[in-house]
């Protein structure tokens, strides 16, 4: 039985945590973040990185919510709706040897990118002397060891999560904006929910916008259960496909989820 789409809004400020910066020493200030993420541990078992890039997991793993690795941590480009298909078609071609262009990044290191042709996903880490722990000369005589990876990594998305909360973060970027209505996207992650057989699925997007201020509304989406969380911030806060991150995004991260995990209960029935 289909329900009404209920729609909220929340009021969001970033703000910088002085306390944590000035005030507790940095012995303790891996406990202190954990201590602040409370809220989000308590709400959802997985906080699992959708992309459309690095950043997303890469601030997970900053505050310590990144509990595992999937498929979708470090890779790069495509679009939501991508991922989507891709969950729903168990991963079908989603990494084929005859489908990767590889491109060297780095004669000295040895180390590769790869573009998928089919997907348009792009592997900036995969095949590289960091992650592997070699000279790389010929990726390809790499592949499989990457293919067992990401094997592991998919295997652990569909068995690991059967009962959990989880919440998908996805953090666009300018090069990558997808055409999905609110509806849409809680369309595909009823699915999804389904197929993962997890008892709560939201997601949080950030949605990155040319003309927009750091203080500004969430927009809540809600229905049959499934929360999808929108914010918007703006452009000018992060260089244009950067992967890594300033103070500014990690403190707009960071105060989103905590924002999120506060409301959660007060929009779910």
């Amino acid at each position: 039985m289909n329900e009404k789409m209920n729609v909220y809004k929340i009021r969001f400020t970033p703000g910088e945590s002085r306390l944590a910066r000035h005030f507790i020493p940095k012995i303790f200030r891996n406990f202190a973040i954990q201590f602040a993420n409370r809220g989000i541990n308590s709400n959802y078992d997985f906080c699992i990185s959708l992309g459309d890039n690095c950043i997303s997991a890469h601030l997970l793993r900053q505050n310590f919510l990144r509990k595992a690795s999937f498929p979708f941590d470090w890779i790069a480009k495509g679009g939501i709706s991508s991922r989507f298909s891709l969950i729903k078609n168990n991963f079908e071609n989603f990494l084929n040897v005859e489908d990767l262009e590889f491109c060297l990044s780095d004669e000295q290191e040895g180390s590769y990118v790869a573009t998928n042709k089919r997907t348009g996903f792009y592997h900036p880490h995969d095949f590289t002397k960091k992650d592997l722990g070699i000279y790389v000369e010929n990726p390809l005589e790499c592949f499989q060891q990457i293919k067992n990876k990401y094997l592991r990594r998919i295997k652990r998305l569909y068995t690991d999560l059967s009962g959990k909360k989880v919440l998908f973060v996805y953090f666009e970027t300018k090069s990558v904006q997808d055409k999905f209505s609110s509806k849409e996207i809680i369309d595909n992650l009823k699915e999804i929910k389904n197929i993962l057989g997890v008892t709560v699925l939201d997601l949080i997007y950030f949605r990155r916008e040319k003309e927009f201020e750091m203080t500004r509304d969430i927009e809540i989406y809600e229905e049959e259960g499934v929360v999808l969380y929108k914010c918007r911030y703006p452009e000018n806060i992060m260089k244009i496909d950067a992967w890594d991150t300033n103070d500014k995004v990690k403190k707009y991260f960071i105060c989103a989820l905590r924002k999120v995990a506060q409301a959660r209960n007060k929009c779910r029935v």
